[in-house]
């Protein structure tokens, strides 16, 4: 008895030192990548390379794609789908560690119909673990005046929720890196 629960105990300070691990490793994550970024246009066909002229692009845009590199491997991918109706705006940056899994997603956007508040923004982080699993996760939601709103009152919409990539990878096959 004594054994299972010396071990129980372990197991906790384990589970602890895992937590404060996550946390610290968690941090260093969503640390911002140097140098300028290769700019693209998602369009119905294809990724295309960003010349700088939005109202060109903008009734063929699906999507506009930042991606930042650390040495050869992808680090920061930003998609910032277009929303047709203008309603809501909404940027993913996705987190990549050097064997290019997702670390990190981090999502900020806004939009006008959310029910509680004329303009609703919201900022969402999350945190994967080596093997792909959440470790640790935070929602912030503001209104125009950055002052807090409760999400009880709030109808956030499904597009302030990332689509979720396990790995770089997965996000060239969905067709949103290059």
């Amino acid at each position: 008895m004594a054994a299972a629960i010396g071990a129980a105990a372990c197991g906790s300070a384990r589970d602890a030192s895992a937590r404060a691990e996550s946390a610290v490793s968690a941090a260093s994550i969503f640390d911002s990548v140097g140098g300028a970024p290769t700019r693209l246009v998602k369009t119905d066909s294809a990724l295309v390379p960003f010349a700088g002229d939005t109202a060109a692009l903008s009734d063929r845009a699906t999507a506009f794609v930042s991606l930042w590199r650390r040495q050869a491997a992808p680090g920061v991918l930003e998609v910032s789908p277009v929303d047709p109706s203008g309603d809501a705006a909404v940027t993913y940056r996705y987190y990549f560690d050097v064997q290019g899994r997702t670390r990190g997603v981090d999502v900020r956007g806004a939009t006008f119909h959310s029910g509680c508040t004329d303009v609703l923004r919201v900022h969402r982080r999350v945190t994967f673990g080596e093997r792909g699993d959440s470790v640790a996760g935070e929602q912030t939601l503001t209104d125009r005046e950055n002052k807090p709103v409760t999400a009880m009152t709030c109808e956030i919409p499904g597009a302030m929720t990332a689509p979720r990539y396990a790995a770089y990878a997965d996000a060239v096959k969905a067709g949103v890196a290059p």
